[in-house]
């Protein structure tokens, strides 16, 4: 390959195309080149706008290089790819450079290498004869010309001893023999391929050349005047021949008339002579094709003749081709124009924006290496229009500074000459949109052209909105949302779910510019993006893509009235149009201080709070529209007082015809049974809660308030379910909050016209709980579970999504009532006081009723023998061994305490601590026994609460007071000798007393050490009792006697006990259990 050089590269490839194989190779196009050795190639890859690849054949005959590149490009044959890597390829041989030509000055030695070289091509007029061996088989090659073409035929045959050839015998050309085939033979095979013409082989004039090398292709027949011969290069001729008023062109060849010759498929382009039977390369530039379609030109009449005329001008105007017509050439001189031509992509997805440049009356598509002056052909003028490129360009950069770039980024900037440049202007209608109606005014008031005609898009603005609702029944309605486009109602709901598919996939797309929904026979609607914004934050099921009725309508609960309210003050104008009772519940819903004013029920043992009167009002008006709600107040701000105010106006106003069932913690349910037989005394209740409780089951209908356990409504749900309800109230609804727990199931079991939950933590850990208090008030309010995960709970914890963050909290605030004991400060007394009562476990009430009896006979016994006074000892000692299985059976010094593990108060107590610390409380607790301390200690630390702790074993006590006043931690735990009296701890607001102390005054004075002068919050003050034990006993001491400390041991008077031995004993006597109540 050392031979191959510059000049070559220019003998072979069309002048065109090296000069743009030249751009390539200086820009670094040229990705690999290299020779193969095997196939005797030079093979390569050139990048462009499209990535190519290059099979190079150079071969060299009697001193003339032949050049056959083939590409993958549409071009196919010696492309301007092919050009570029040739010059790579001789770039890394050091000989790329143009001095390296033939026609610079050479090397004596070189000069008459090439010279020789010449000399013998010119010698060379035809080819050697082949000289057959007599008796010896050989191959023949017969070629037939048909329509310009070859068609090519292998034979076998051999020449005869006394003269002659045996008959042709047809060779398939898979089956040559070695007696037959010979090496040329092996060469033309592999040139020939599986053609049958020469136009349909790989490389036609290489396959020529080797077949009038082997002297053995014969045209026609097999004679030896049908010989195959490569003949001399010769030039062609363009002549206009005119007759009557029409012009002919004429293609003629020295030595050859005119119907002797045809022009072959080959590159470089040949001639056929039919008589001499020779072929050989014309001397042109031009292709096949060309010269076939030249060569075919009819005789043109005066119009076609100008016409031709300019397509030879604009298309062969670097060729000598004469002009059949005298030709006027006009120069233009203009200052440009630029122009955005706007089409859309093939896929119909993007607005592309071609850039164009007016030259008064002519227009070019912009390109930085665009050939100056530009050739204009029309009506029979030449123009050559004079382009000013600097001023494109700036215009070129006016559009990619503002971020509207060439569809391709290989070329940003540098065009190339062959292709016209696109911008990206917009990927969608609303992107379009926003571009008509905001950047091109500016650009047509600086002298820009612009042209849509390609594309037929057609924009209407929202100008009013309807409101269409309708009553579904079933605590349900429906709604459509209609667009009025001059005087069309387009239902929008489709079509914005519709744009948040193809936008968004589904997913949170906030519209940062205006919207265009898809209306087919409108063209495209143009929302605003605060408008769009404004429905999708209210209507949040859209991004679900909602099931819709055949009219666009979508179908909701009742409670989302309020939501309508809200987009119809976004919408702005709007209109309300069908079921008016939707548009006044949202009203309602949106103004809680519309709720109607309501006296409190007659029959309320208790005076309410004004925060208190509200809430019973506010549960009143979700019971008048059938709704639910949770009531979410503060612990100690009479959540129950509120209900049961409700249910006794419901009694009061005739409408409690069936029961209202509670269901609650088994902790509180004697606490609700006080209250109540309190509170509401009128009110027909009972507890439906222990063993005997299925023999009053046909009873129940009867009862208007039922009070039940979550355990014991888990276990009779289906058989409660047989029965309807008035209402069904979870306290503590936390209990609910796994929607797919057991307890979870079963209150949904329930018939019930309304549904209420209580509970002070409505959220503990994730919003699921949220939604599944009110898929239980209100099913269907929040969407099913797996819509509300993707619509809220996602967004929500994960993204960290304001908008849809408030969205949640708009759609349930209506539904919520929440006050906190900040905000009702004002109606509080300075001191609340609450008993909050527990039931001992199986296991725990056991242990206590072994203890009972073992101490009750103990008792008696000593009375019996001792007396009262000289049995103080013993009697302190039984009292204390009930207290502590009360308190946890771990203090119990006995065997059997120690097979049980539960605690009900303790378990009771870290339920009330995390609902204190969540409300922000600052709490002291109080305990006799030191070491029930250390128990409290071990849970807190598990609960991971910081806390600080006061014994009479604390050393450095004035730091762990200040820790807690501080407020380093939120919690002091605190023995009741140590810490009772001397202390100032106005910081905190909440006290908890784990068990009852026989003096109140001892219980009082830690309780002061909150609840005294500059103390500036109320103080909240809770007692832990277990029901039916001997803590409640002494709870109802306290309360008949004031002096209990004369009573029980007096520390004044050598602590001489104060009481008879009946009342001893009742100590010791069983207390009333749940277990005994229905």
């Amino acid at each position: 390959m050392n031979f191959l050089k510059y000049q070559d590269i220019e003998d072979n490839i069309s002048s065109t195309f090296v000069r743009r194989g030249k751009d390539y190779f200086r820009h670094g196009h040229v990705d690999k080149v290299y020779w193969d050795s095997d196939d005797d190639v030079i093979r390569s890859v050139v990048s462009g706008r499209n990535r190519y690849t290059q099979e190079i054949h150079v071969s060299q005959y009697y001193g003339e290089v032949d050049i056959d590149g083939y590409c993958s490009c549409p071009v196919d044959y010696n492309c301007k790819h092919v050009a570029a890597a040739l010059l790579k390829y001789l770039e890394q041989r050091g000989s790329v450079s143009e001095k390296n030509s033939p026609k610079s000055q050479l090397s004596f030695s070189s000069w008459q290498h090439q010279f020789e070289s010449v000399i013998a091509q010119e010698k060379h007029t035809a080819s050697p004869r082949y000289e057959a061996t007599p008796g010896k088989e050989f191959l023949v090659y017969i070629l037939q010309l048909n329509n310009g073409d070859l068609s090519i035929d292998c034979y076998s045959t051999k020449k005869y001893k006394k003269g002659g050839f045996s008959a042709l015998h047809d060779v398939y050309r898979g089956w040559y023999g070695n007696h037959v085939w010979s090496n040329a033979d092996g060469i033309i095979k592999n040139l020939i391929g599986n053609a049958n013409n020469l136009s349909e082989t790989h490389n036609p004039y290489q396959l020529l050349t080797h077949l009038a090398n082997s002297g053995r292709a014969y045209v026609g027949e097999f004679e030896p005047n049908n010989v195959l011969t490569e003949g001399r290069l010769l030039d062609i001729q363009f002549n206009w021949q005119a007759q009557d008023n029409l012009k002919q062109l004429k293609l003629s060849l020295a030595d050859a008339g005119d119907d002797d010759w045809v022009v072959l498929p080959t590159q470089p382009v040949c001639y056929f002579n039919k008589i001499t039977k020779q072929f050989g390369r014309i001397n042109t530039q031009l292709n096949y094709d060309v010269l076939l379609m030249l060569q075919r030109l009819p005789a043109l009449d005066v119009d076609q003749q100008f016409e031709v005329a300019g397509l030879i001008r604009s298309g062969l105007g670097s060729y000598d081709i004469p002009l059949p017509v005298e030709w006027k050439v006009t120069e233009v001189n203009e200052q440009p124009i630029p122009k955005l031509l706007i089409s859309k992509s093939a896929g119909g997805q993007k607005y592309l924006g071609e850039l164009i440049f007016v030259y008064g009356e002519h227009q070019f598509p912009y390109s930085k290496k665009q050939t100056n002056p530009q050739t204009v052909f029309k009506n029979n003028v030449e123009y050559l229009v004079r382009l000013q490129p600097e001023q494109e360009q700036l215009a070129f950069k006016q559009l990619v500074e503002s971020n509207y770039l060439p569809e391709d980024n290989d070329y940003v900037g540098f065009p190339r000459q062959d292709e016209k440049v696109l911008f990206n202007i917009a990927h969608n209608p609303s992107d379009y949109y926003q571009f008509k109606t905001e950047v091109l005014p500016v650009l047509q008031e600086q002298g820009w052209k612009f042209d849509e005609t390609a594309i037929s898009e057609q924009f209407k603005t929202a100008k009013s909105w309807d409101i269409t609702t309708h009553d579904e029944g079933s605590n349900w309605f429906s709604f459509a949302l209609d667009i009025d486009i001059d005087g069309t109602k387009v239902a929008a709901l489709p079509l914005i779910i519709q744009w948040l598919t193809s936008a968004s996939g589904g997913k949170i797309a906030r519209a940062e510019k205006p919207v265009c929904l898809a209306c087919d026979g409108i063209g495209w609607i143009v929302v605003p993006a605060e408008t769009i914004n404004s429905i999708l934050d209210i209507l949040v099921e859209l991004y679900d893509r909602p099931t819709l009725s055949e009219d666009g309508k979508l179908k909701v609960n009742n409670a989302n009235a309020v939501r309508l309210e809200a987009l119809a003050e976004a919408l702005q104008k709007v209109r309300w149009l069908g079921d008016k009772s939707i548009k006044k519940l949202g009203k309602e819903l949106a103004n809680f201080k519309g709720i109607k004013k309501l006296k409190p029920p007659r029959g309320l043992k208790a005076t309410l709070r004004d925060y208190q009167q509200e809430g019973v009002e506010w549960l009143q008006f979700l019971r008048r529209y059938r709704l639910g709600g949770v009531l979410a107040d503060d612990m100690g701000l009479g959540k129950t007082i509120q209900i049961l105010s409700h249910i006794q106006l419901e009694k009061e106003r005739g409408r409690l015809k069936q029961p209202a069932m509670v269901v609650v913690p088994t902790s509180v349910l004697g606490n609700w049974q006080k209250e109540a037989a309190k509170f509401t005394p009128s009110l027909n209740t009972c507890v439906w809660y222990g063993t005997d409780r299925n023999e009053y089951f046909e009873q129940l209908p009867d009862y208007q308030l039922i009070i039940t356990s979550y355990g014991t409504f888990q276990r009779d749900a289906e058989r409660l379910a047989e029965y309807e309800y008035h209402m069904l109230i979870l306290d503590e609804a936390q209990y609910i909050k796994n929607s797919k727990s057991k307890i979870s199931v079963s209150v949904r079991l329930i018939k019930a016209n309304h549904h209420l939950c209580m509970t002070g933590t409505p959220l503990e850990n994730h919003l699921g709980e949220l939604w599944s208090l009110y898929d239980f008030v209100m099913p269907g309010f929040l969407g099913n579970e797996r819509s509300f995960n993707r619509l809220f709970r996602k967004p929500i914890e994960i993204e960290g999504h304001q908008q849809r963050h408030q969205a949640l909290s708009q759609q349930v605030g209506p539904f919520l009532l929440r006050r906190t004991k900040d905000a009702v400060a004002d109606e509080l007394p300075e001191k609340t006081e609450m008993i909050r009562s527990v039931e001992l476990g199986a296991s725990q009430q056991k242990l206590y009723e072994s203890i009972r009896l073992s101490m009750e006979k103990k008792v008696r016994s000593l009375l019996k023998t001792k007396g009262l006074n000289r049995s103080r000892i013993e009697i302190l000692d039984a009292l204390m061994k009930l207290r502590q299985a009360c308190c946890d059976p771990r203090l119990v010094k006995l065997d059997k305490a120690k097979k049980v593990k539960q605690s009900a108060k303790l378990t009771l107590l870290k339920e009330l601590l995390v609902e204190l610390l969540d409300e922000n409380r600052k709490i002291l607790l109080f305990s006799q026994f030191t070491s029930m301390l250390t128990l409290i200690e071990k849970e807190v630390n598990e609960l991971r609460i910081p806390y600080a702790k006061l014994t009479g074993q604390t050393r450095k006590r004035e730091e762990v007071i200040s820790k807690f006043q501080n407020g380093d931690v939120p919690l002091f735990l605190i023995s009741l000798k140590a810490g009772g009296v001397g202390l100032n701890l106005t910081q905190a607001d909440t006290v908890i007393h784990y068990d009852p102390w026989w003096n109140p005054a001892v219980e009082q004075q830690a309780t002061d050490r909150a609840y005294r002068i500059g103390q500036d919050k109320p103080v909240f003050v809770y007692r832990l009792i277990c029901t039916g034990t001997v803590e409640e006993k002494i709870l109802a001491m306290q309360e008949r006697k004031q002096s209990l400390a004369d009573g029980i041991y007096n520390n004044k008077a050598g602590e001489q006990l104060a009481l008879t031995s009946e009342e001893i004993l009742d100590f010791f006597t069983p207390g009333e259990t749940k277990n005994d109540i229905f």
